[in-house]
């Protein structure tokens, strides 16, 4: 989940020392337009000098900061993360670069069967969130994508001898932004005002949402963490396009376990998901004892975030104490409001209606697609 940090914190520069790792002839060879920093990322993904000619046409290399992970010690733990600098010829704007291995890549798109696969033992094609960025990248409610600059380097991606491959993705960065949980966790408004906070960006994010359906692609990792607020201008955006398959694929690829629907085995059993692969999940869902599986994913997901923000504490949800009561819940026959209620107040009745008629055991007909009709979310808030 390494974009949805990319806007959120400023590290300073000399908290970055040269380690002993790195050569006396590198560091006293090092051009004065590079930090200190790039010389450990380039030591880190076998960056060439190709390469860094390469980076320093297009960035201010002497504004690098680690944005992602926190910490360099981390980051070679990882093999990945997300950097902020700025552009070299408009230094006014903004990036982050997002760099990583493509061994470590979780699921690629197939040009071929137009299918997203994640069966990590024959992985094959482009990193997916590569083929979405691109795919959104002139559209609302997505980050910015600099799909012309974004490229591939290295060589043998088995590392065989040769430099192992590194992908790189290059977005706009905002200049001040949150996730929603984050946004959730420091601002603490009447549940009214926060109400109509999350109205008027759960639109905008049901839009983007509805964009990759029509494109045949479901998000099935959506949660607060993965909507970014530009707090200027008080816009909200879809992040983490690697969370994505096709709506024909059998697997889910990439998921958040206390989001998604409950899961019950053919007899009726409560499945603890905890104990699942994504691909076993991704079974089940693709399962022909369970309607509508692609837009149950999305449509749970989508409406639990709503009432994780709304009538939570947001992380509380990860709490053995309220798994339980999940678990609970998912083998009795109460309305979901009438079971969990709102620790944060009395919501909305167009609220409580929303929740209820969403975060149903088994779906009748479709339901993403008609939230968008919802009084709720249908009277815009401006």
């Amino acid at each position: 989940m390494l974009l949805i940090l990319w806007l959120n914190s400023f590290i300073f520069l000399d908290a970055y020392k040269l380690d002993s790792g790195i050569s006396s002839h590198r560091s006293s060879h090092r051009s004065s337009h590079r930090s200190g920093l790039y010389d450990q990322i380039a030591e880190i993904f076998q960056l060439s000098s190709k390469d860094t000619n390469f980076l320093e046409s297009q960035f201010d290399l002497n504004s690098l900061e680690l944005i992602y992970p926190k910490s360099l010690e981390r980051l070679r733990q990882m093999k990945r993360c997300v950097l902020g600098t700025k552009f070299k010829k408009k230094k006014s704007k903004m990036a982050a670069i997002k760099l990583e291995f493509d061994k470590s890549v979780r699921a690629k798109y197939d040009r071929s069967t137009r299918l997203i696969n994640c069966n990590y033992k024959s992985i094959k094609g482009e990193p997916t969130e590569k083929y979405i960025a691109t795919l959104t990248q002139n559209r609302s409610n997505f980050i910015k994508f600099y799909s012309s600059i974004s490229r591939q380097f290295g060589g043998d991606s088995d590392g065989g001898g040769g430099r192992k491959k590194v992908n790189m993705y290059v977005y706009a960065r905002l200049a001040k932004s949150e996730n929603l949980l984050q946004w959730s966790e420091k601002k603490r408004h009447r549940l009214d005002q926060a109400e109509k906070f999350y109205r008027k960006h759960f639109y905008s994010i049901h839009q983007a949402l509805s964009e990759l359906k029509k494109e045949g692609f479901i998000y099935t990792d959506f949660k607060p963490e993965n909507v970014l607020i530009d707090t200027v201008k008080d816009r909200a955006y879809l992040i983490d396009l690697e969370s994505v398959v096709s709506s024909k694929s059998k697997f889910v690829c990439l998921r958040t376990v206390a989001y998604t629907p409950p899961l019950f085995t053919r007899d009726g059993k409560y499945i603890d998901s905890d104990g699942l692969s994504s691909r076993s999940i991704g079974q089940f869902f693709a399962g022909k004892h369970l309607k509508h599986p692609q837009d149950r994913i999305l449509s749970w997901t989508f409406c639990f975030s709503i009432y994780s923000l709304m009538c939570t504490r947001g992380t509380e949800i990860f709490s053995p104490e309220f798994q339980s009561k999940y678990k609970h819940w998912s083998a009795d026959n109460y309305p979901f409001m009438s079971y969990f209620g709102c620790a944060n107040g009395q919501p909305s009745k167009m609220f409580t209606d929303l929740i209820n008629g969403c975060l149903v055991k088994v779906a009748k007909k479709p339901i993403f697609d008609r939230l968008i009709k919802h009084p709720w979310l249908a009277n815009k808030i401006n």
